[in-house]
Order: C-alpha cells, then sequence, then structure tokens
C-alpha cells in the first residue's frame, strides 16, 4: 500500500517504468505478450491506488467543465459561498460561545459547584442556593476525598484605585480591576506563570506579605512585557502589594470575560474590598469552588461524597439545639456539581438561543442555495445530454458516470466553501462585535470550524448533485445519441420546476421571518420603559476607591446631591443604589397592616433604596409603581 500511495504521486516515472518492464517482458517472449495496452492499465492498477487515481482525474475533469462555462460556474459558486458562509459564521460564534474549553490543563476533569447560570447548588430552604461562606470551603478543602485539588474564588471582580511604588506621588491613581482566589486557585487549574510564578497556598494567610500576580494583558499594556516586573510595588486601595509573576498568555480566569488585572490571595480581601473581614463570618456566602476531580472519580460519586459532607457541615454548624425543622432542612440541602470544563460564561446562557435560531435560518439559506446550484446543473445536465449518451454508447458504466457527475458537484461545493470560509471569517467577527460578546472570545475559524465547514461543503455537493448524477445514470443512450426524444428510461416529468418551487416556498419563509422580526424590533426600540429618558444623565461612583472611610459616605452623599441639584440646567437630582434597567435589583418581604395574604401568595417588594426624597420620581415622572424607599 505505501508502494502504491508513492506510486500516485510520480506518474509519469512510474509510466516509464512500467512501459520499459513491459517492453523487455515481449522482447523475451518474442511478441506472444498479448494485448499490451491491457495489460499496461492491469499492471498499473496494480501498482497504484486505482480509486485515488480515478477522484483526481474526475476533479480534474470537473474544473475544466467549470472552466468551459464561466457565467454558470460563478453564479453557483457564489450563491453556495453565501450559503456555506453564513453557516460557518454563525457556527464559528456557536462554538467560541458554547464549546470552547478553557485554557487550562485538562478541562474535562474540571467541576463546578456553581456554574453562574444555573443552580450548580441547591440547598433546600434556609440556606444559600448560589455561593459558599468561607468556612464550608475549608471544611470541603479539608475533608476532600474526591478531588486533586479544590479552589475557591469571589464570585465577582473588586475595583482596585492602583499607584505604582516609585512613580511620582502626585501622579493620578490608575482604575484596575483584581480577583480574589484561593493560593491553590492556579494548580488546581493547572494554569502556569509566563513570568515569576502563581500564587501559592503560603501566600494565602493573613501572615503572609500582601502579593499579587497579574494577567498577561495587563502585563503587556501597562508594562510592556517588562521582565523586571516581578518584585514591583503597587498600592491597591490602600495596601501595598508585591507583584510575584504574571499569568500565562491566553488565561483569562475561571468565568469568561475580561481577565482582571490582578489575582490576589483570599486573605487580603479587608484590604481589596476595603470592609471587615468576611473569613470568620459563618453567614456570610461570597464564594465559588471548582475542583479538579481524581482519576477514576465521576462526577456523579464526588456528588455523592459532596452531599454527605453537607449535611455533616451543616448539622455541626446547627450545634446541639437542633429543631426537627431545621433537621429536615438539613436532609433537603445537596449540591449537583456541573462541568467546569468551559467555565462560567453568562454568554452562553443568553445568546444560546438566538444562536440556534439564526443557525436553522441560516441552513434555510444555503438550501436555498442548493435548490438554486441544482437547478443549474439540471440545465447543463440538458446541454451535456448528447457526450454522456455517447460515453454510454461507449461503454462507460451508469455508476462511473454517476461519480464523475457527484465528483464535479463536490469541486463546486468545496470552491464555494473556500469562498464562504473567507466570508465567514469577516461575517463572524462582525457578529462578535454587534452583540458586544466578551473580547476573550476568539470569533475566527479554528480546525474545528474549518472541519465544520469541509463536511458541509462535501453533503452540499452530494446534496444538489444527486439528482443531476441520478438523472444521467437513467439515460438510455439510444435515444439520447438520436436527440428527438426524452426516451424510455427518461422521464418528461422536470424537476427543475419542483426545485424553483422549492426555492419560493423558503424564500417566503426567510422573508417572513425577517419582516416579523423587524417588527419586533421596531416594537422593542419604542417600548415604553414606564419612565422617560430623555435628558437624563447616569453617573456611577465608588468613594471607597477616591479614598472615603465609610463614615464619610452620608455627608458625601448630601454634599453631592445638593452640588447636583445647584447646578445650572439641572432640573433635579436624586442618588440611588441602582439606575433604571441597571439589571441590580433589591428586594424583601412586605406585609400590610391589617392584611393577611393567602396561602403562597408571594409578598416579595422590589426596593429603590434613594435619599428617600422625592426627586428620584420627578427624574423618571412616569414610574407607575414602586414599593418602598430606603433612604441611604
Amino acid at each position: 500500500m505505501w508502494y502504491r500511495f508513492l506510486n500516485f504521486f510520480r506518474p509519469n516515472q512510474l509510466e516509464a517504468e512500467l512501459r520499459e518492464e513491459l517492453e523487455f517482458h515481449r522482447s523475451r517472449t518474442k511478441g506472444s505478450f498479448g494485448n499490451m495496452a491491457l495489460v499496461l492499465e492491469d499492471t498499473r492498477a496494480a501498482s497504484t491506488i486505482v480509486w485515488l487515481e480515478t477522484l483526481v482525474r474526475d476533479a480534474r475533469y470537473g474544473l475544466r467543465q467549470l472552466r468551459r462555462t464561466p457565467g454558470l460556474s460563478t453564479v453557483a459558486v457564489l450563491s453556495l459561498a453565501l450559503g456555506i458562509g453564513a453557516n460557518t459564521a454563525i457556527f464559528t460564534l456557536i462554538n467560541a460561545v458554547m464549546l470552547q474549553n478553557l485554557p487550562v490543563e485538562d478541562p474535562a476533569r474540571l467541576v463546578l459547584f456553581y456554574d453562574g447560570i444555573s443552580d450548580g447548588v441547591y440547598s433546600g430552604s434556609g440556606f444559600p442556593g448560589d455561593i459558599f461562606s468561607y468556612s464550608s470551603w475549608e471544611y470541603f478543602r479539608d475533608h476532600d476525598e474526591s478531588f486533586l485539588g479544590l479552589c475557591a474564588f469571589r464570585q465577582s471582580n473588586d475595583g482596585l484605585m492602583m499607584h505604582l511604588i516609585g512613580s511620582p506621588a502626585s501622579g493620578p491613581k490608575e482604575e484596575t480591576t483584581g480577583h480574589l482566589v484561593s493560593g491553590n486557585y492556579f494548580g488546581v487549574l493547572g494554569v502556569r506563570a509566563a513570568a515569576g510564578r502563581v500564587l501559592t497556598a503560603q501566600d494565602d494567610t493573613p501572615a503572609a506579605p500582601p502579593v499579587a500576580v497579574i494577567s498577561y494583558n495587563f502585563w503587556r499594556d501597562r508594562f510592556n512585557l517588562d521582565r523586571l516586573v516581578n518584585g514591583k510595588l503597587v498600592n491597591l486601595n490602600g495596601t501595598v502589594f508585591t507583584i510575584v509573576g504574571v499569568a500565562q498568555r491566553e488565561f483569562f480566569g475561571e468565568r469568561v470575560q475580561s481577565p482582571p488585572d490582578f489575582w490576589l490571595p483570599l486573605a487580603r480581601q479587608p484590604e481589596v474590598m476595603q470592609r471587615q473581614s468576611l473569613l470568620p463570618q459563618r453567614d456570610h456566602y461570597w464564594l465559588n469552588l471548582i475542583g479538579r476531580l481524581k482519576p477514576g472519580i465521576t462526577r456523579e460519586q464526588a456528588q455523592a461524597t459532596l452531599n454527605t459532607q453537607l449535611h455533616q457541615f451543616y448539622t455541626a454548624q446547627a450545634g446541639p439545639q437542633l429543631s426537627p425543622e431545621r433537621l429536615k432542612e438539613i436532609h433537603q440541602a445537596h449540591i449537583e456539581l456541573k462541568s467546569g470544563a468551559r467555565g462560567i460564561s453568562w454568554m452562553r446562557f443568553v445568546y444560546s438561543e438566538p444562536l440556534h435560531l439564526l443557525m436553522a435560518v441560516v441552513a434555510l439559506v444555503l438550501l436555498i442555495a442548493c435548490a438554486n446550484v441544482a437547478t443549474l446543473l439540471l440545465a447543463r445536465a440538458s446541454a451535456r445530454r448528447h457526450e454522456m449518451t455517447t460515453r454510454l454508447a461507449l461503454g462507460a458504466s451508469r455508476s462511473r458516470l454517476t461519480r464523475q457527475q457527484l465528483t464535479e458537484s463536490v469541486v463546486l461545493a468545496l470552491l464555494g466553501g473556500a469562498i464562504g470560509v473567507a466570508f465567514a471569517w469577516w461575517g463572524a467577527k462582525a457578529l462578535a462585535s454587534m452583540i458586544q460578546v466578551a473580547p476573550v472570545v476568539k470569533a475566527r475559524p479554528d480546525p474545528l470550524v474549518l472541519g465544520f465547514s469541509l463536511t458541509i461543503s462535501i453533503l452540499t455537493g452530494i446534496a444538489f448533485g444527486l439528482l443531476p448524477a441520478l438523472r444521467y445514470s437513467r439515460m438510455d443512450w439510444k435515444s439520447g445519441i438520436a436527440l428527438n426524444s426524452p426516451g424510455p428510461g427518461m422521464s418528461r416529468f422536470n424537476p427543475a420546476r419542483a426545485l424553483v418551487v422549492l426555492q419560493v416556498a423558503l424564500s417566503c419563509v426567510l422573508l417572513v421571518g425577517a419582516a416579523l422580526f423587524s417588527h419586533s424590533l421596531l416594537v422593542l426600540e419604542h417600548q415604553d420603559l414606564g419612565f422617560h429618558g430623555d435628558n437624563l444623565l447616569l453617573v456611577r461612583t465608588d468613594p471607597r476607591l477616591a479614598g472615603y472611610q465609610l463614615s464619610e459616605l452620608y455627608s458625601l452623599y448630601r454634599r453631592l446631591h445638593a452640588r447636583l441639584n445647584s447646578l445650572p440646567g439641572v432640573l433635579s437630582a436624586s442618588i440611588a443604589r441602582y439606575s433604571p434597567l441597571s439589571g441590580s435589583s433589591s428586594s424583601g418581604n412586605m406585609s400590610i397592616q391589617g392584611y393577611i395574604p393567602p396561602e403562597g401568595k408571594n409578598m416579595d417588594a422590589y426596593r429603590v433604596p434613594s435619599r428617600g426624597d422625592p426627586m428620584y420620581f420627578r427624574l423618571s415622572l412616569a414610574v407607575s409603581a414602586v414599593s418602598s424607599f430606603v433612604p441611604v
């Protein structure tokens, strides 16, 4: 087989060797060697890979046929490029947003206790449903039986005001972000350092000196890839940290979002968040957990072990005064582990349904393109009828003609696919920019996307080439040569008409769908939001980053409120914790004097924390209902 494979790449040399050998044998047999042409063909077939050689010949012939009809070929290739390119572009986004694994070592072994979207941990009544306290993480870590490592991290990033030690004291502070993680965070994820070292368990103790690891992007943008960055001192929210390393280039964290500038030990939480320590508080839940399974341990086995440990932890935490109600709540608590291979991504939740819907839409576009090309090939089949019937008359098999026609169709589809990939490269980047996916999401073709494009091109070529190929295989060569009737075996039914009907039907579906989507977009654009947004300005501030202490905030807000209301041109100003449509909210149970709600009625009410004055309503003017005011 290896000899045959090599001969495929040296046909001229093989031909010369075979002729020389046959001439030698003919001279020795004095001309009684038989039909030399037939012997040469049989010997060549035994010396090379016949089907591969035939495939290449058919592909070359198909390319020559395309050159003979440039107009038809151009229309067909562009139609296929549009259909295949659109499908490849949407699949590129699906691959980037929903299928890409975290850039860590062996991501398939990672499991999340909470994936940021669904209930990774469900604890039942009376217990937190999303996140964990520091003490619960310590308990799971110390009683670990299923993981090579178990790490904890804060559920979000924290704002930091950075001042580089050694720069002018009067220089401006820089606003950066930091992510609090346990000391074994990088070790569990299997992330190495691009420079220096990563955090270790020894760094995550209150007695250890404050240290930090910076992201590769921050190293590049702020320090210009300076190798001497290790050891530099930075003031973060009033505490001096030492930079000890840079995370590897492609690592952005456990969440699919822009990487934080700093990774900081959990022990530094009071300094980073500028509030009292949360580490000893058993009833404060602020951590997510992720673990790496041991070899041979399944997610289900780890989950069963963790649930036992969860019940033990809650029982020990409840103490000796354990009521039957509390005991029931403890038994209801359980953990449901999620795969951590792809990390935590809000985009998967937001864009999953729209991307699948778009995939269905572009699949219809591809079907229309296939019908269009099949119609063109059927028209060309009529023009090549004499050629094909002549081939049949000369002894060509019907399967051979079918294979040649399918090869030509696949060649045509591959050309359209090649142009479609170039279109998809641009289209995926444009779509990613429009929907504003995270910068770490690489919306570009990779081996998986290229494999998808190649597969869909081949299947498309077979799909639109099958009907013309079957038409060739049913030809009657006698009537075909006469060119005066369809002949037996050639149906008078014209499949091109059916294809045109199919194209029109699918196009109508797309047009109606596009009109409905456009109408929905217009309705959303003019949706009544419950307040007037004209001339409404929103300003966000975090006084802690500017060095204000908690005791100073009330007087600061009073001064801000007075100054804003005194500005020329300002009708009214108010201060609130949440701005309209920010996605943040605060709610709590509400009771009304003299009213007993029916069993099962939800009495939760949303609060709008503000200064408690009516100016908040003057800003929105059309707010329909607000449950209560809570003064700052």
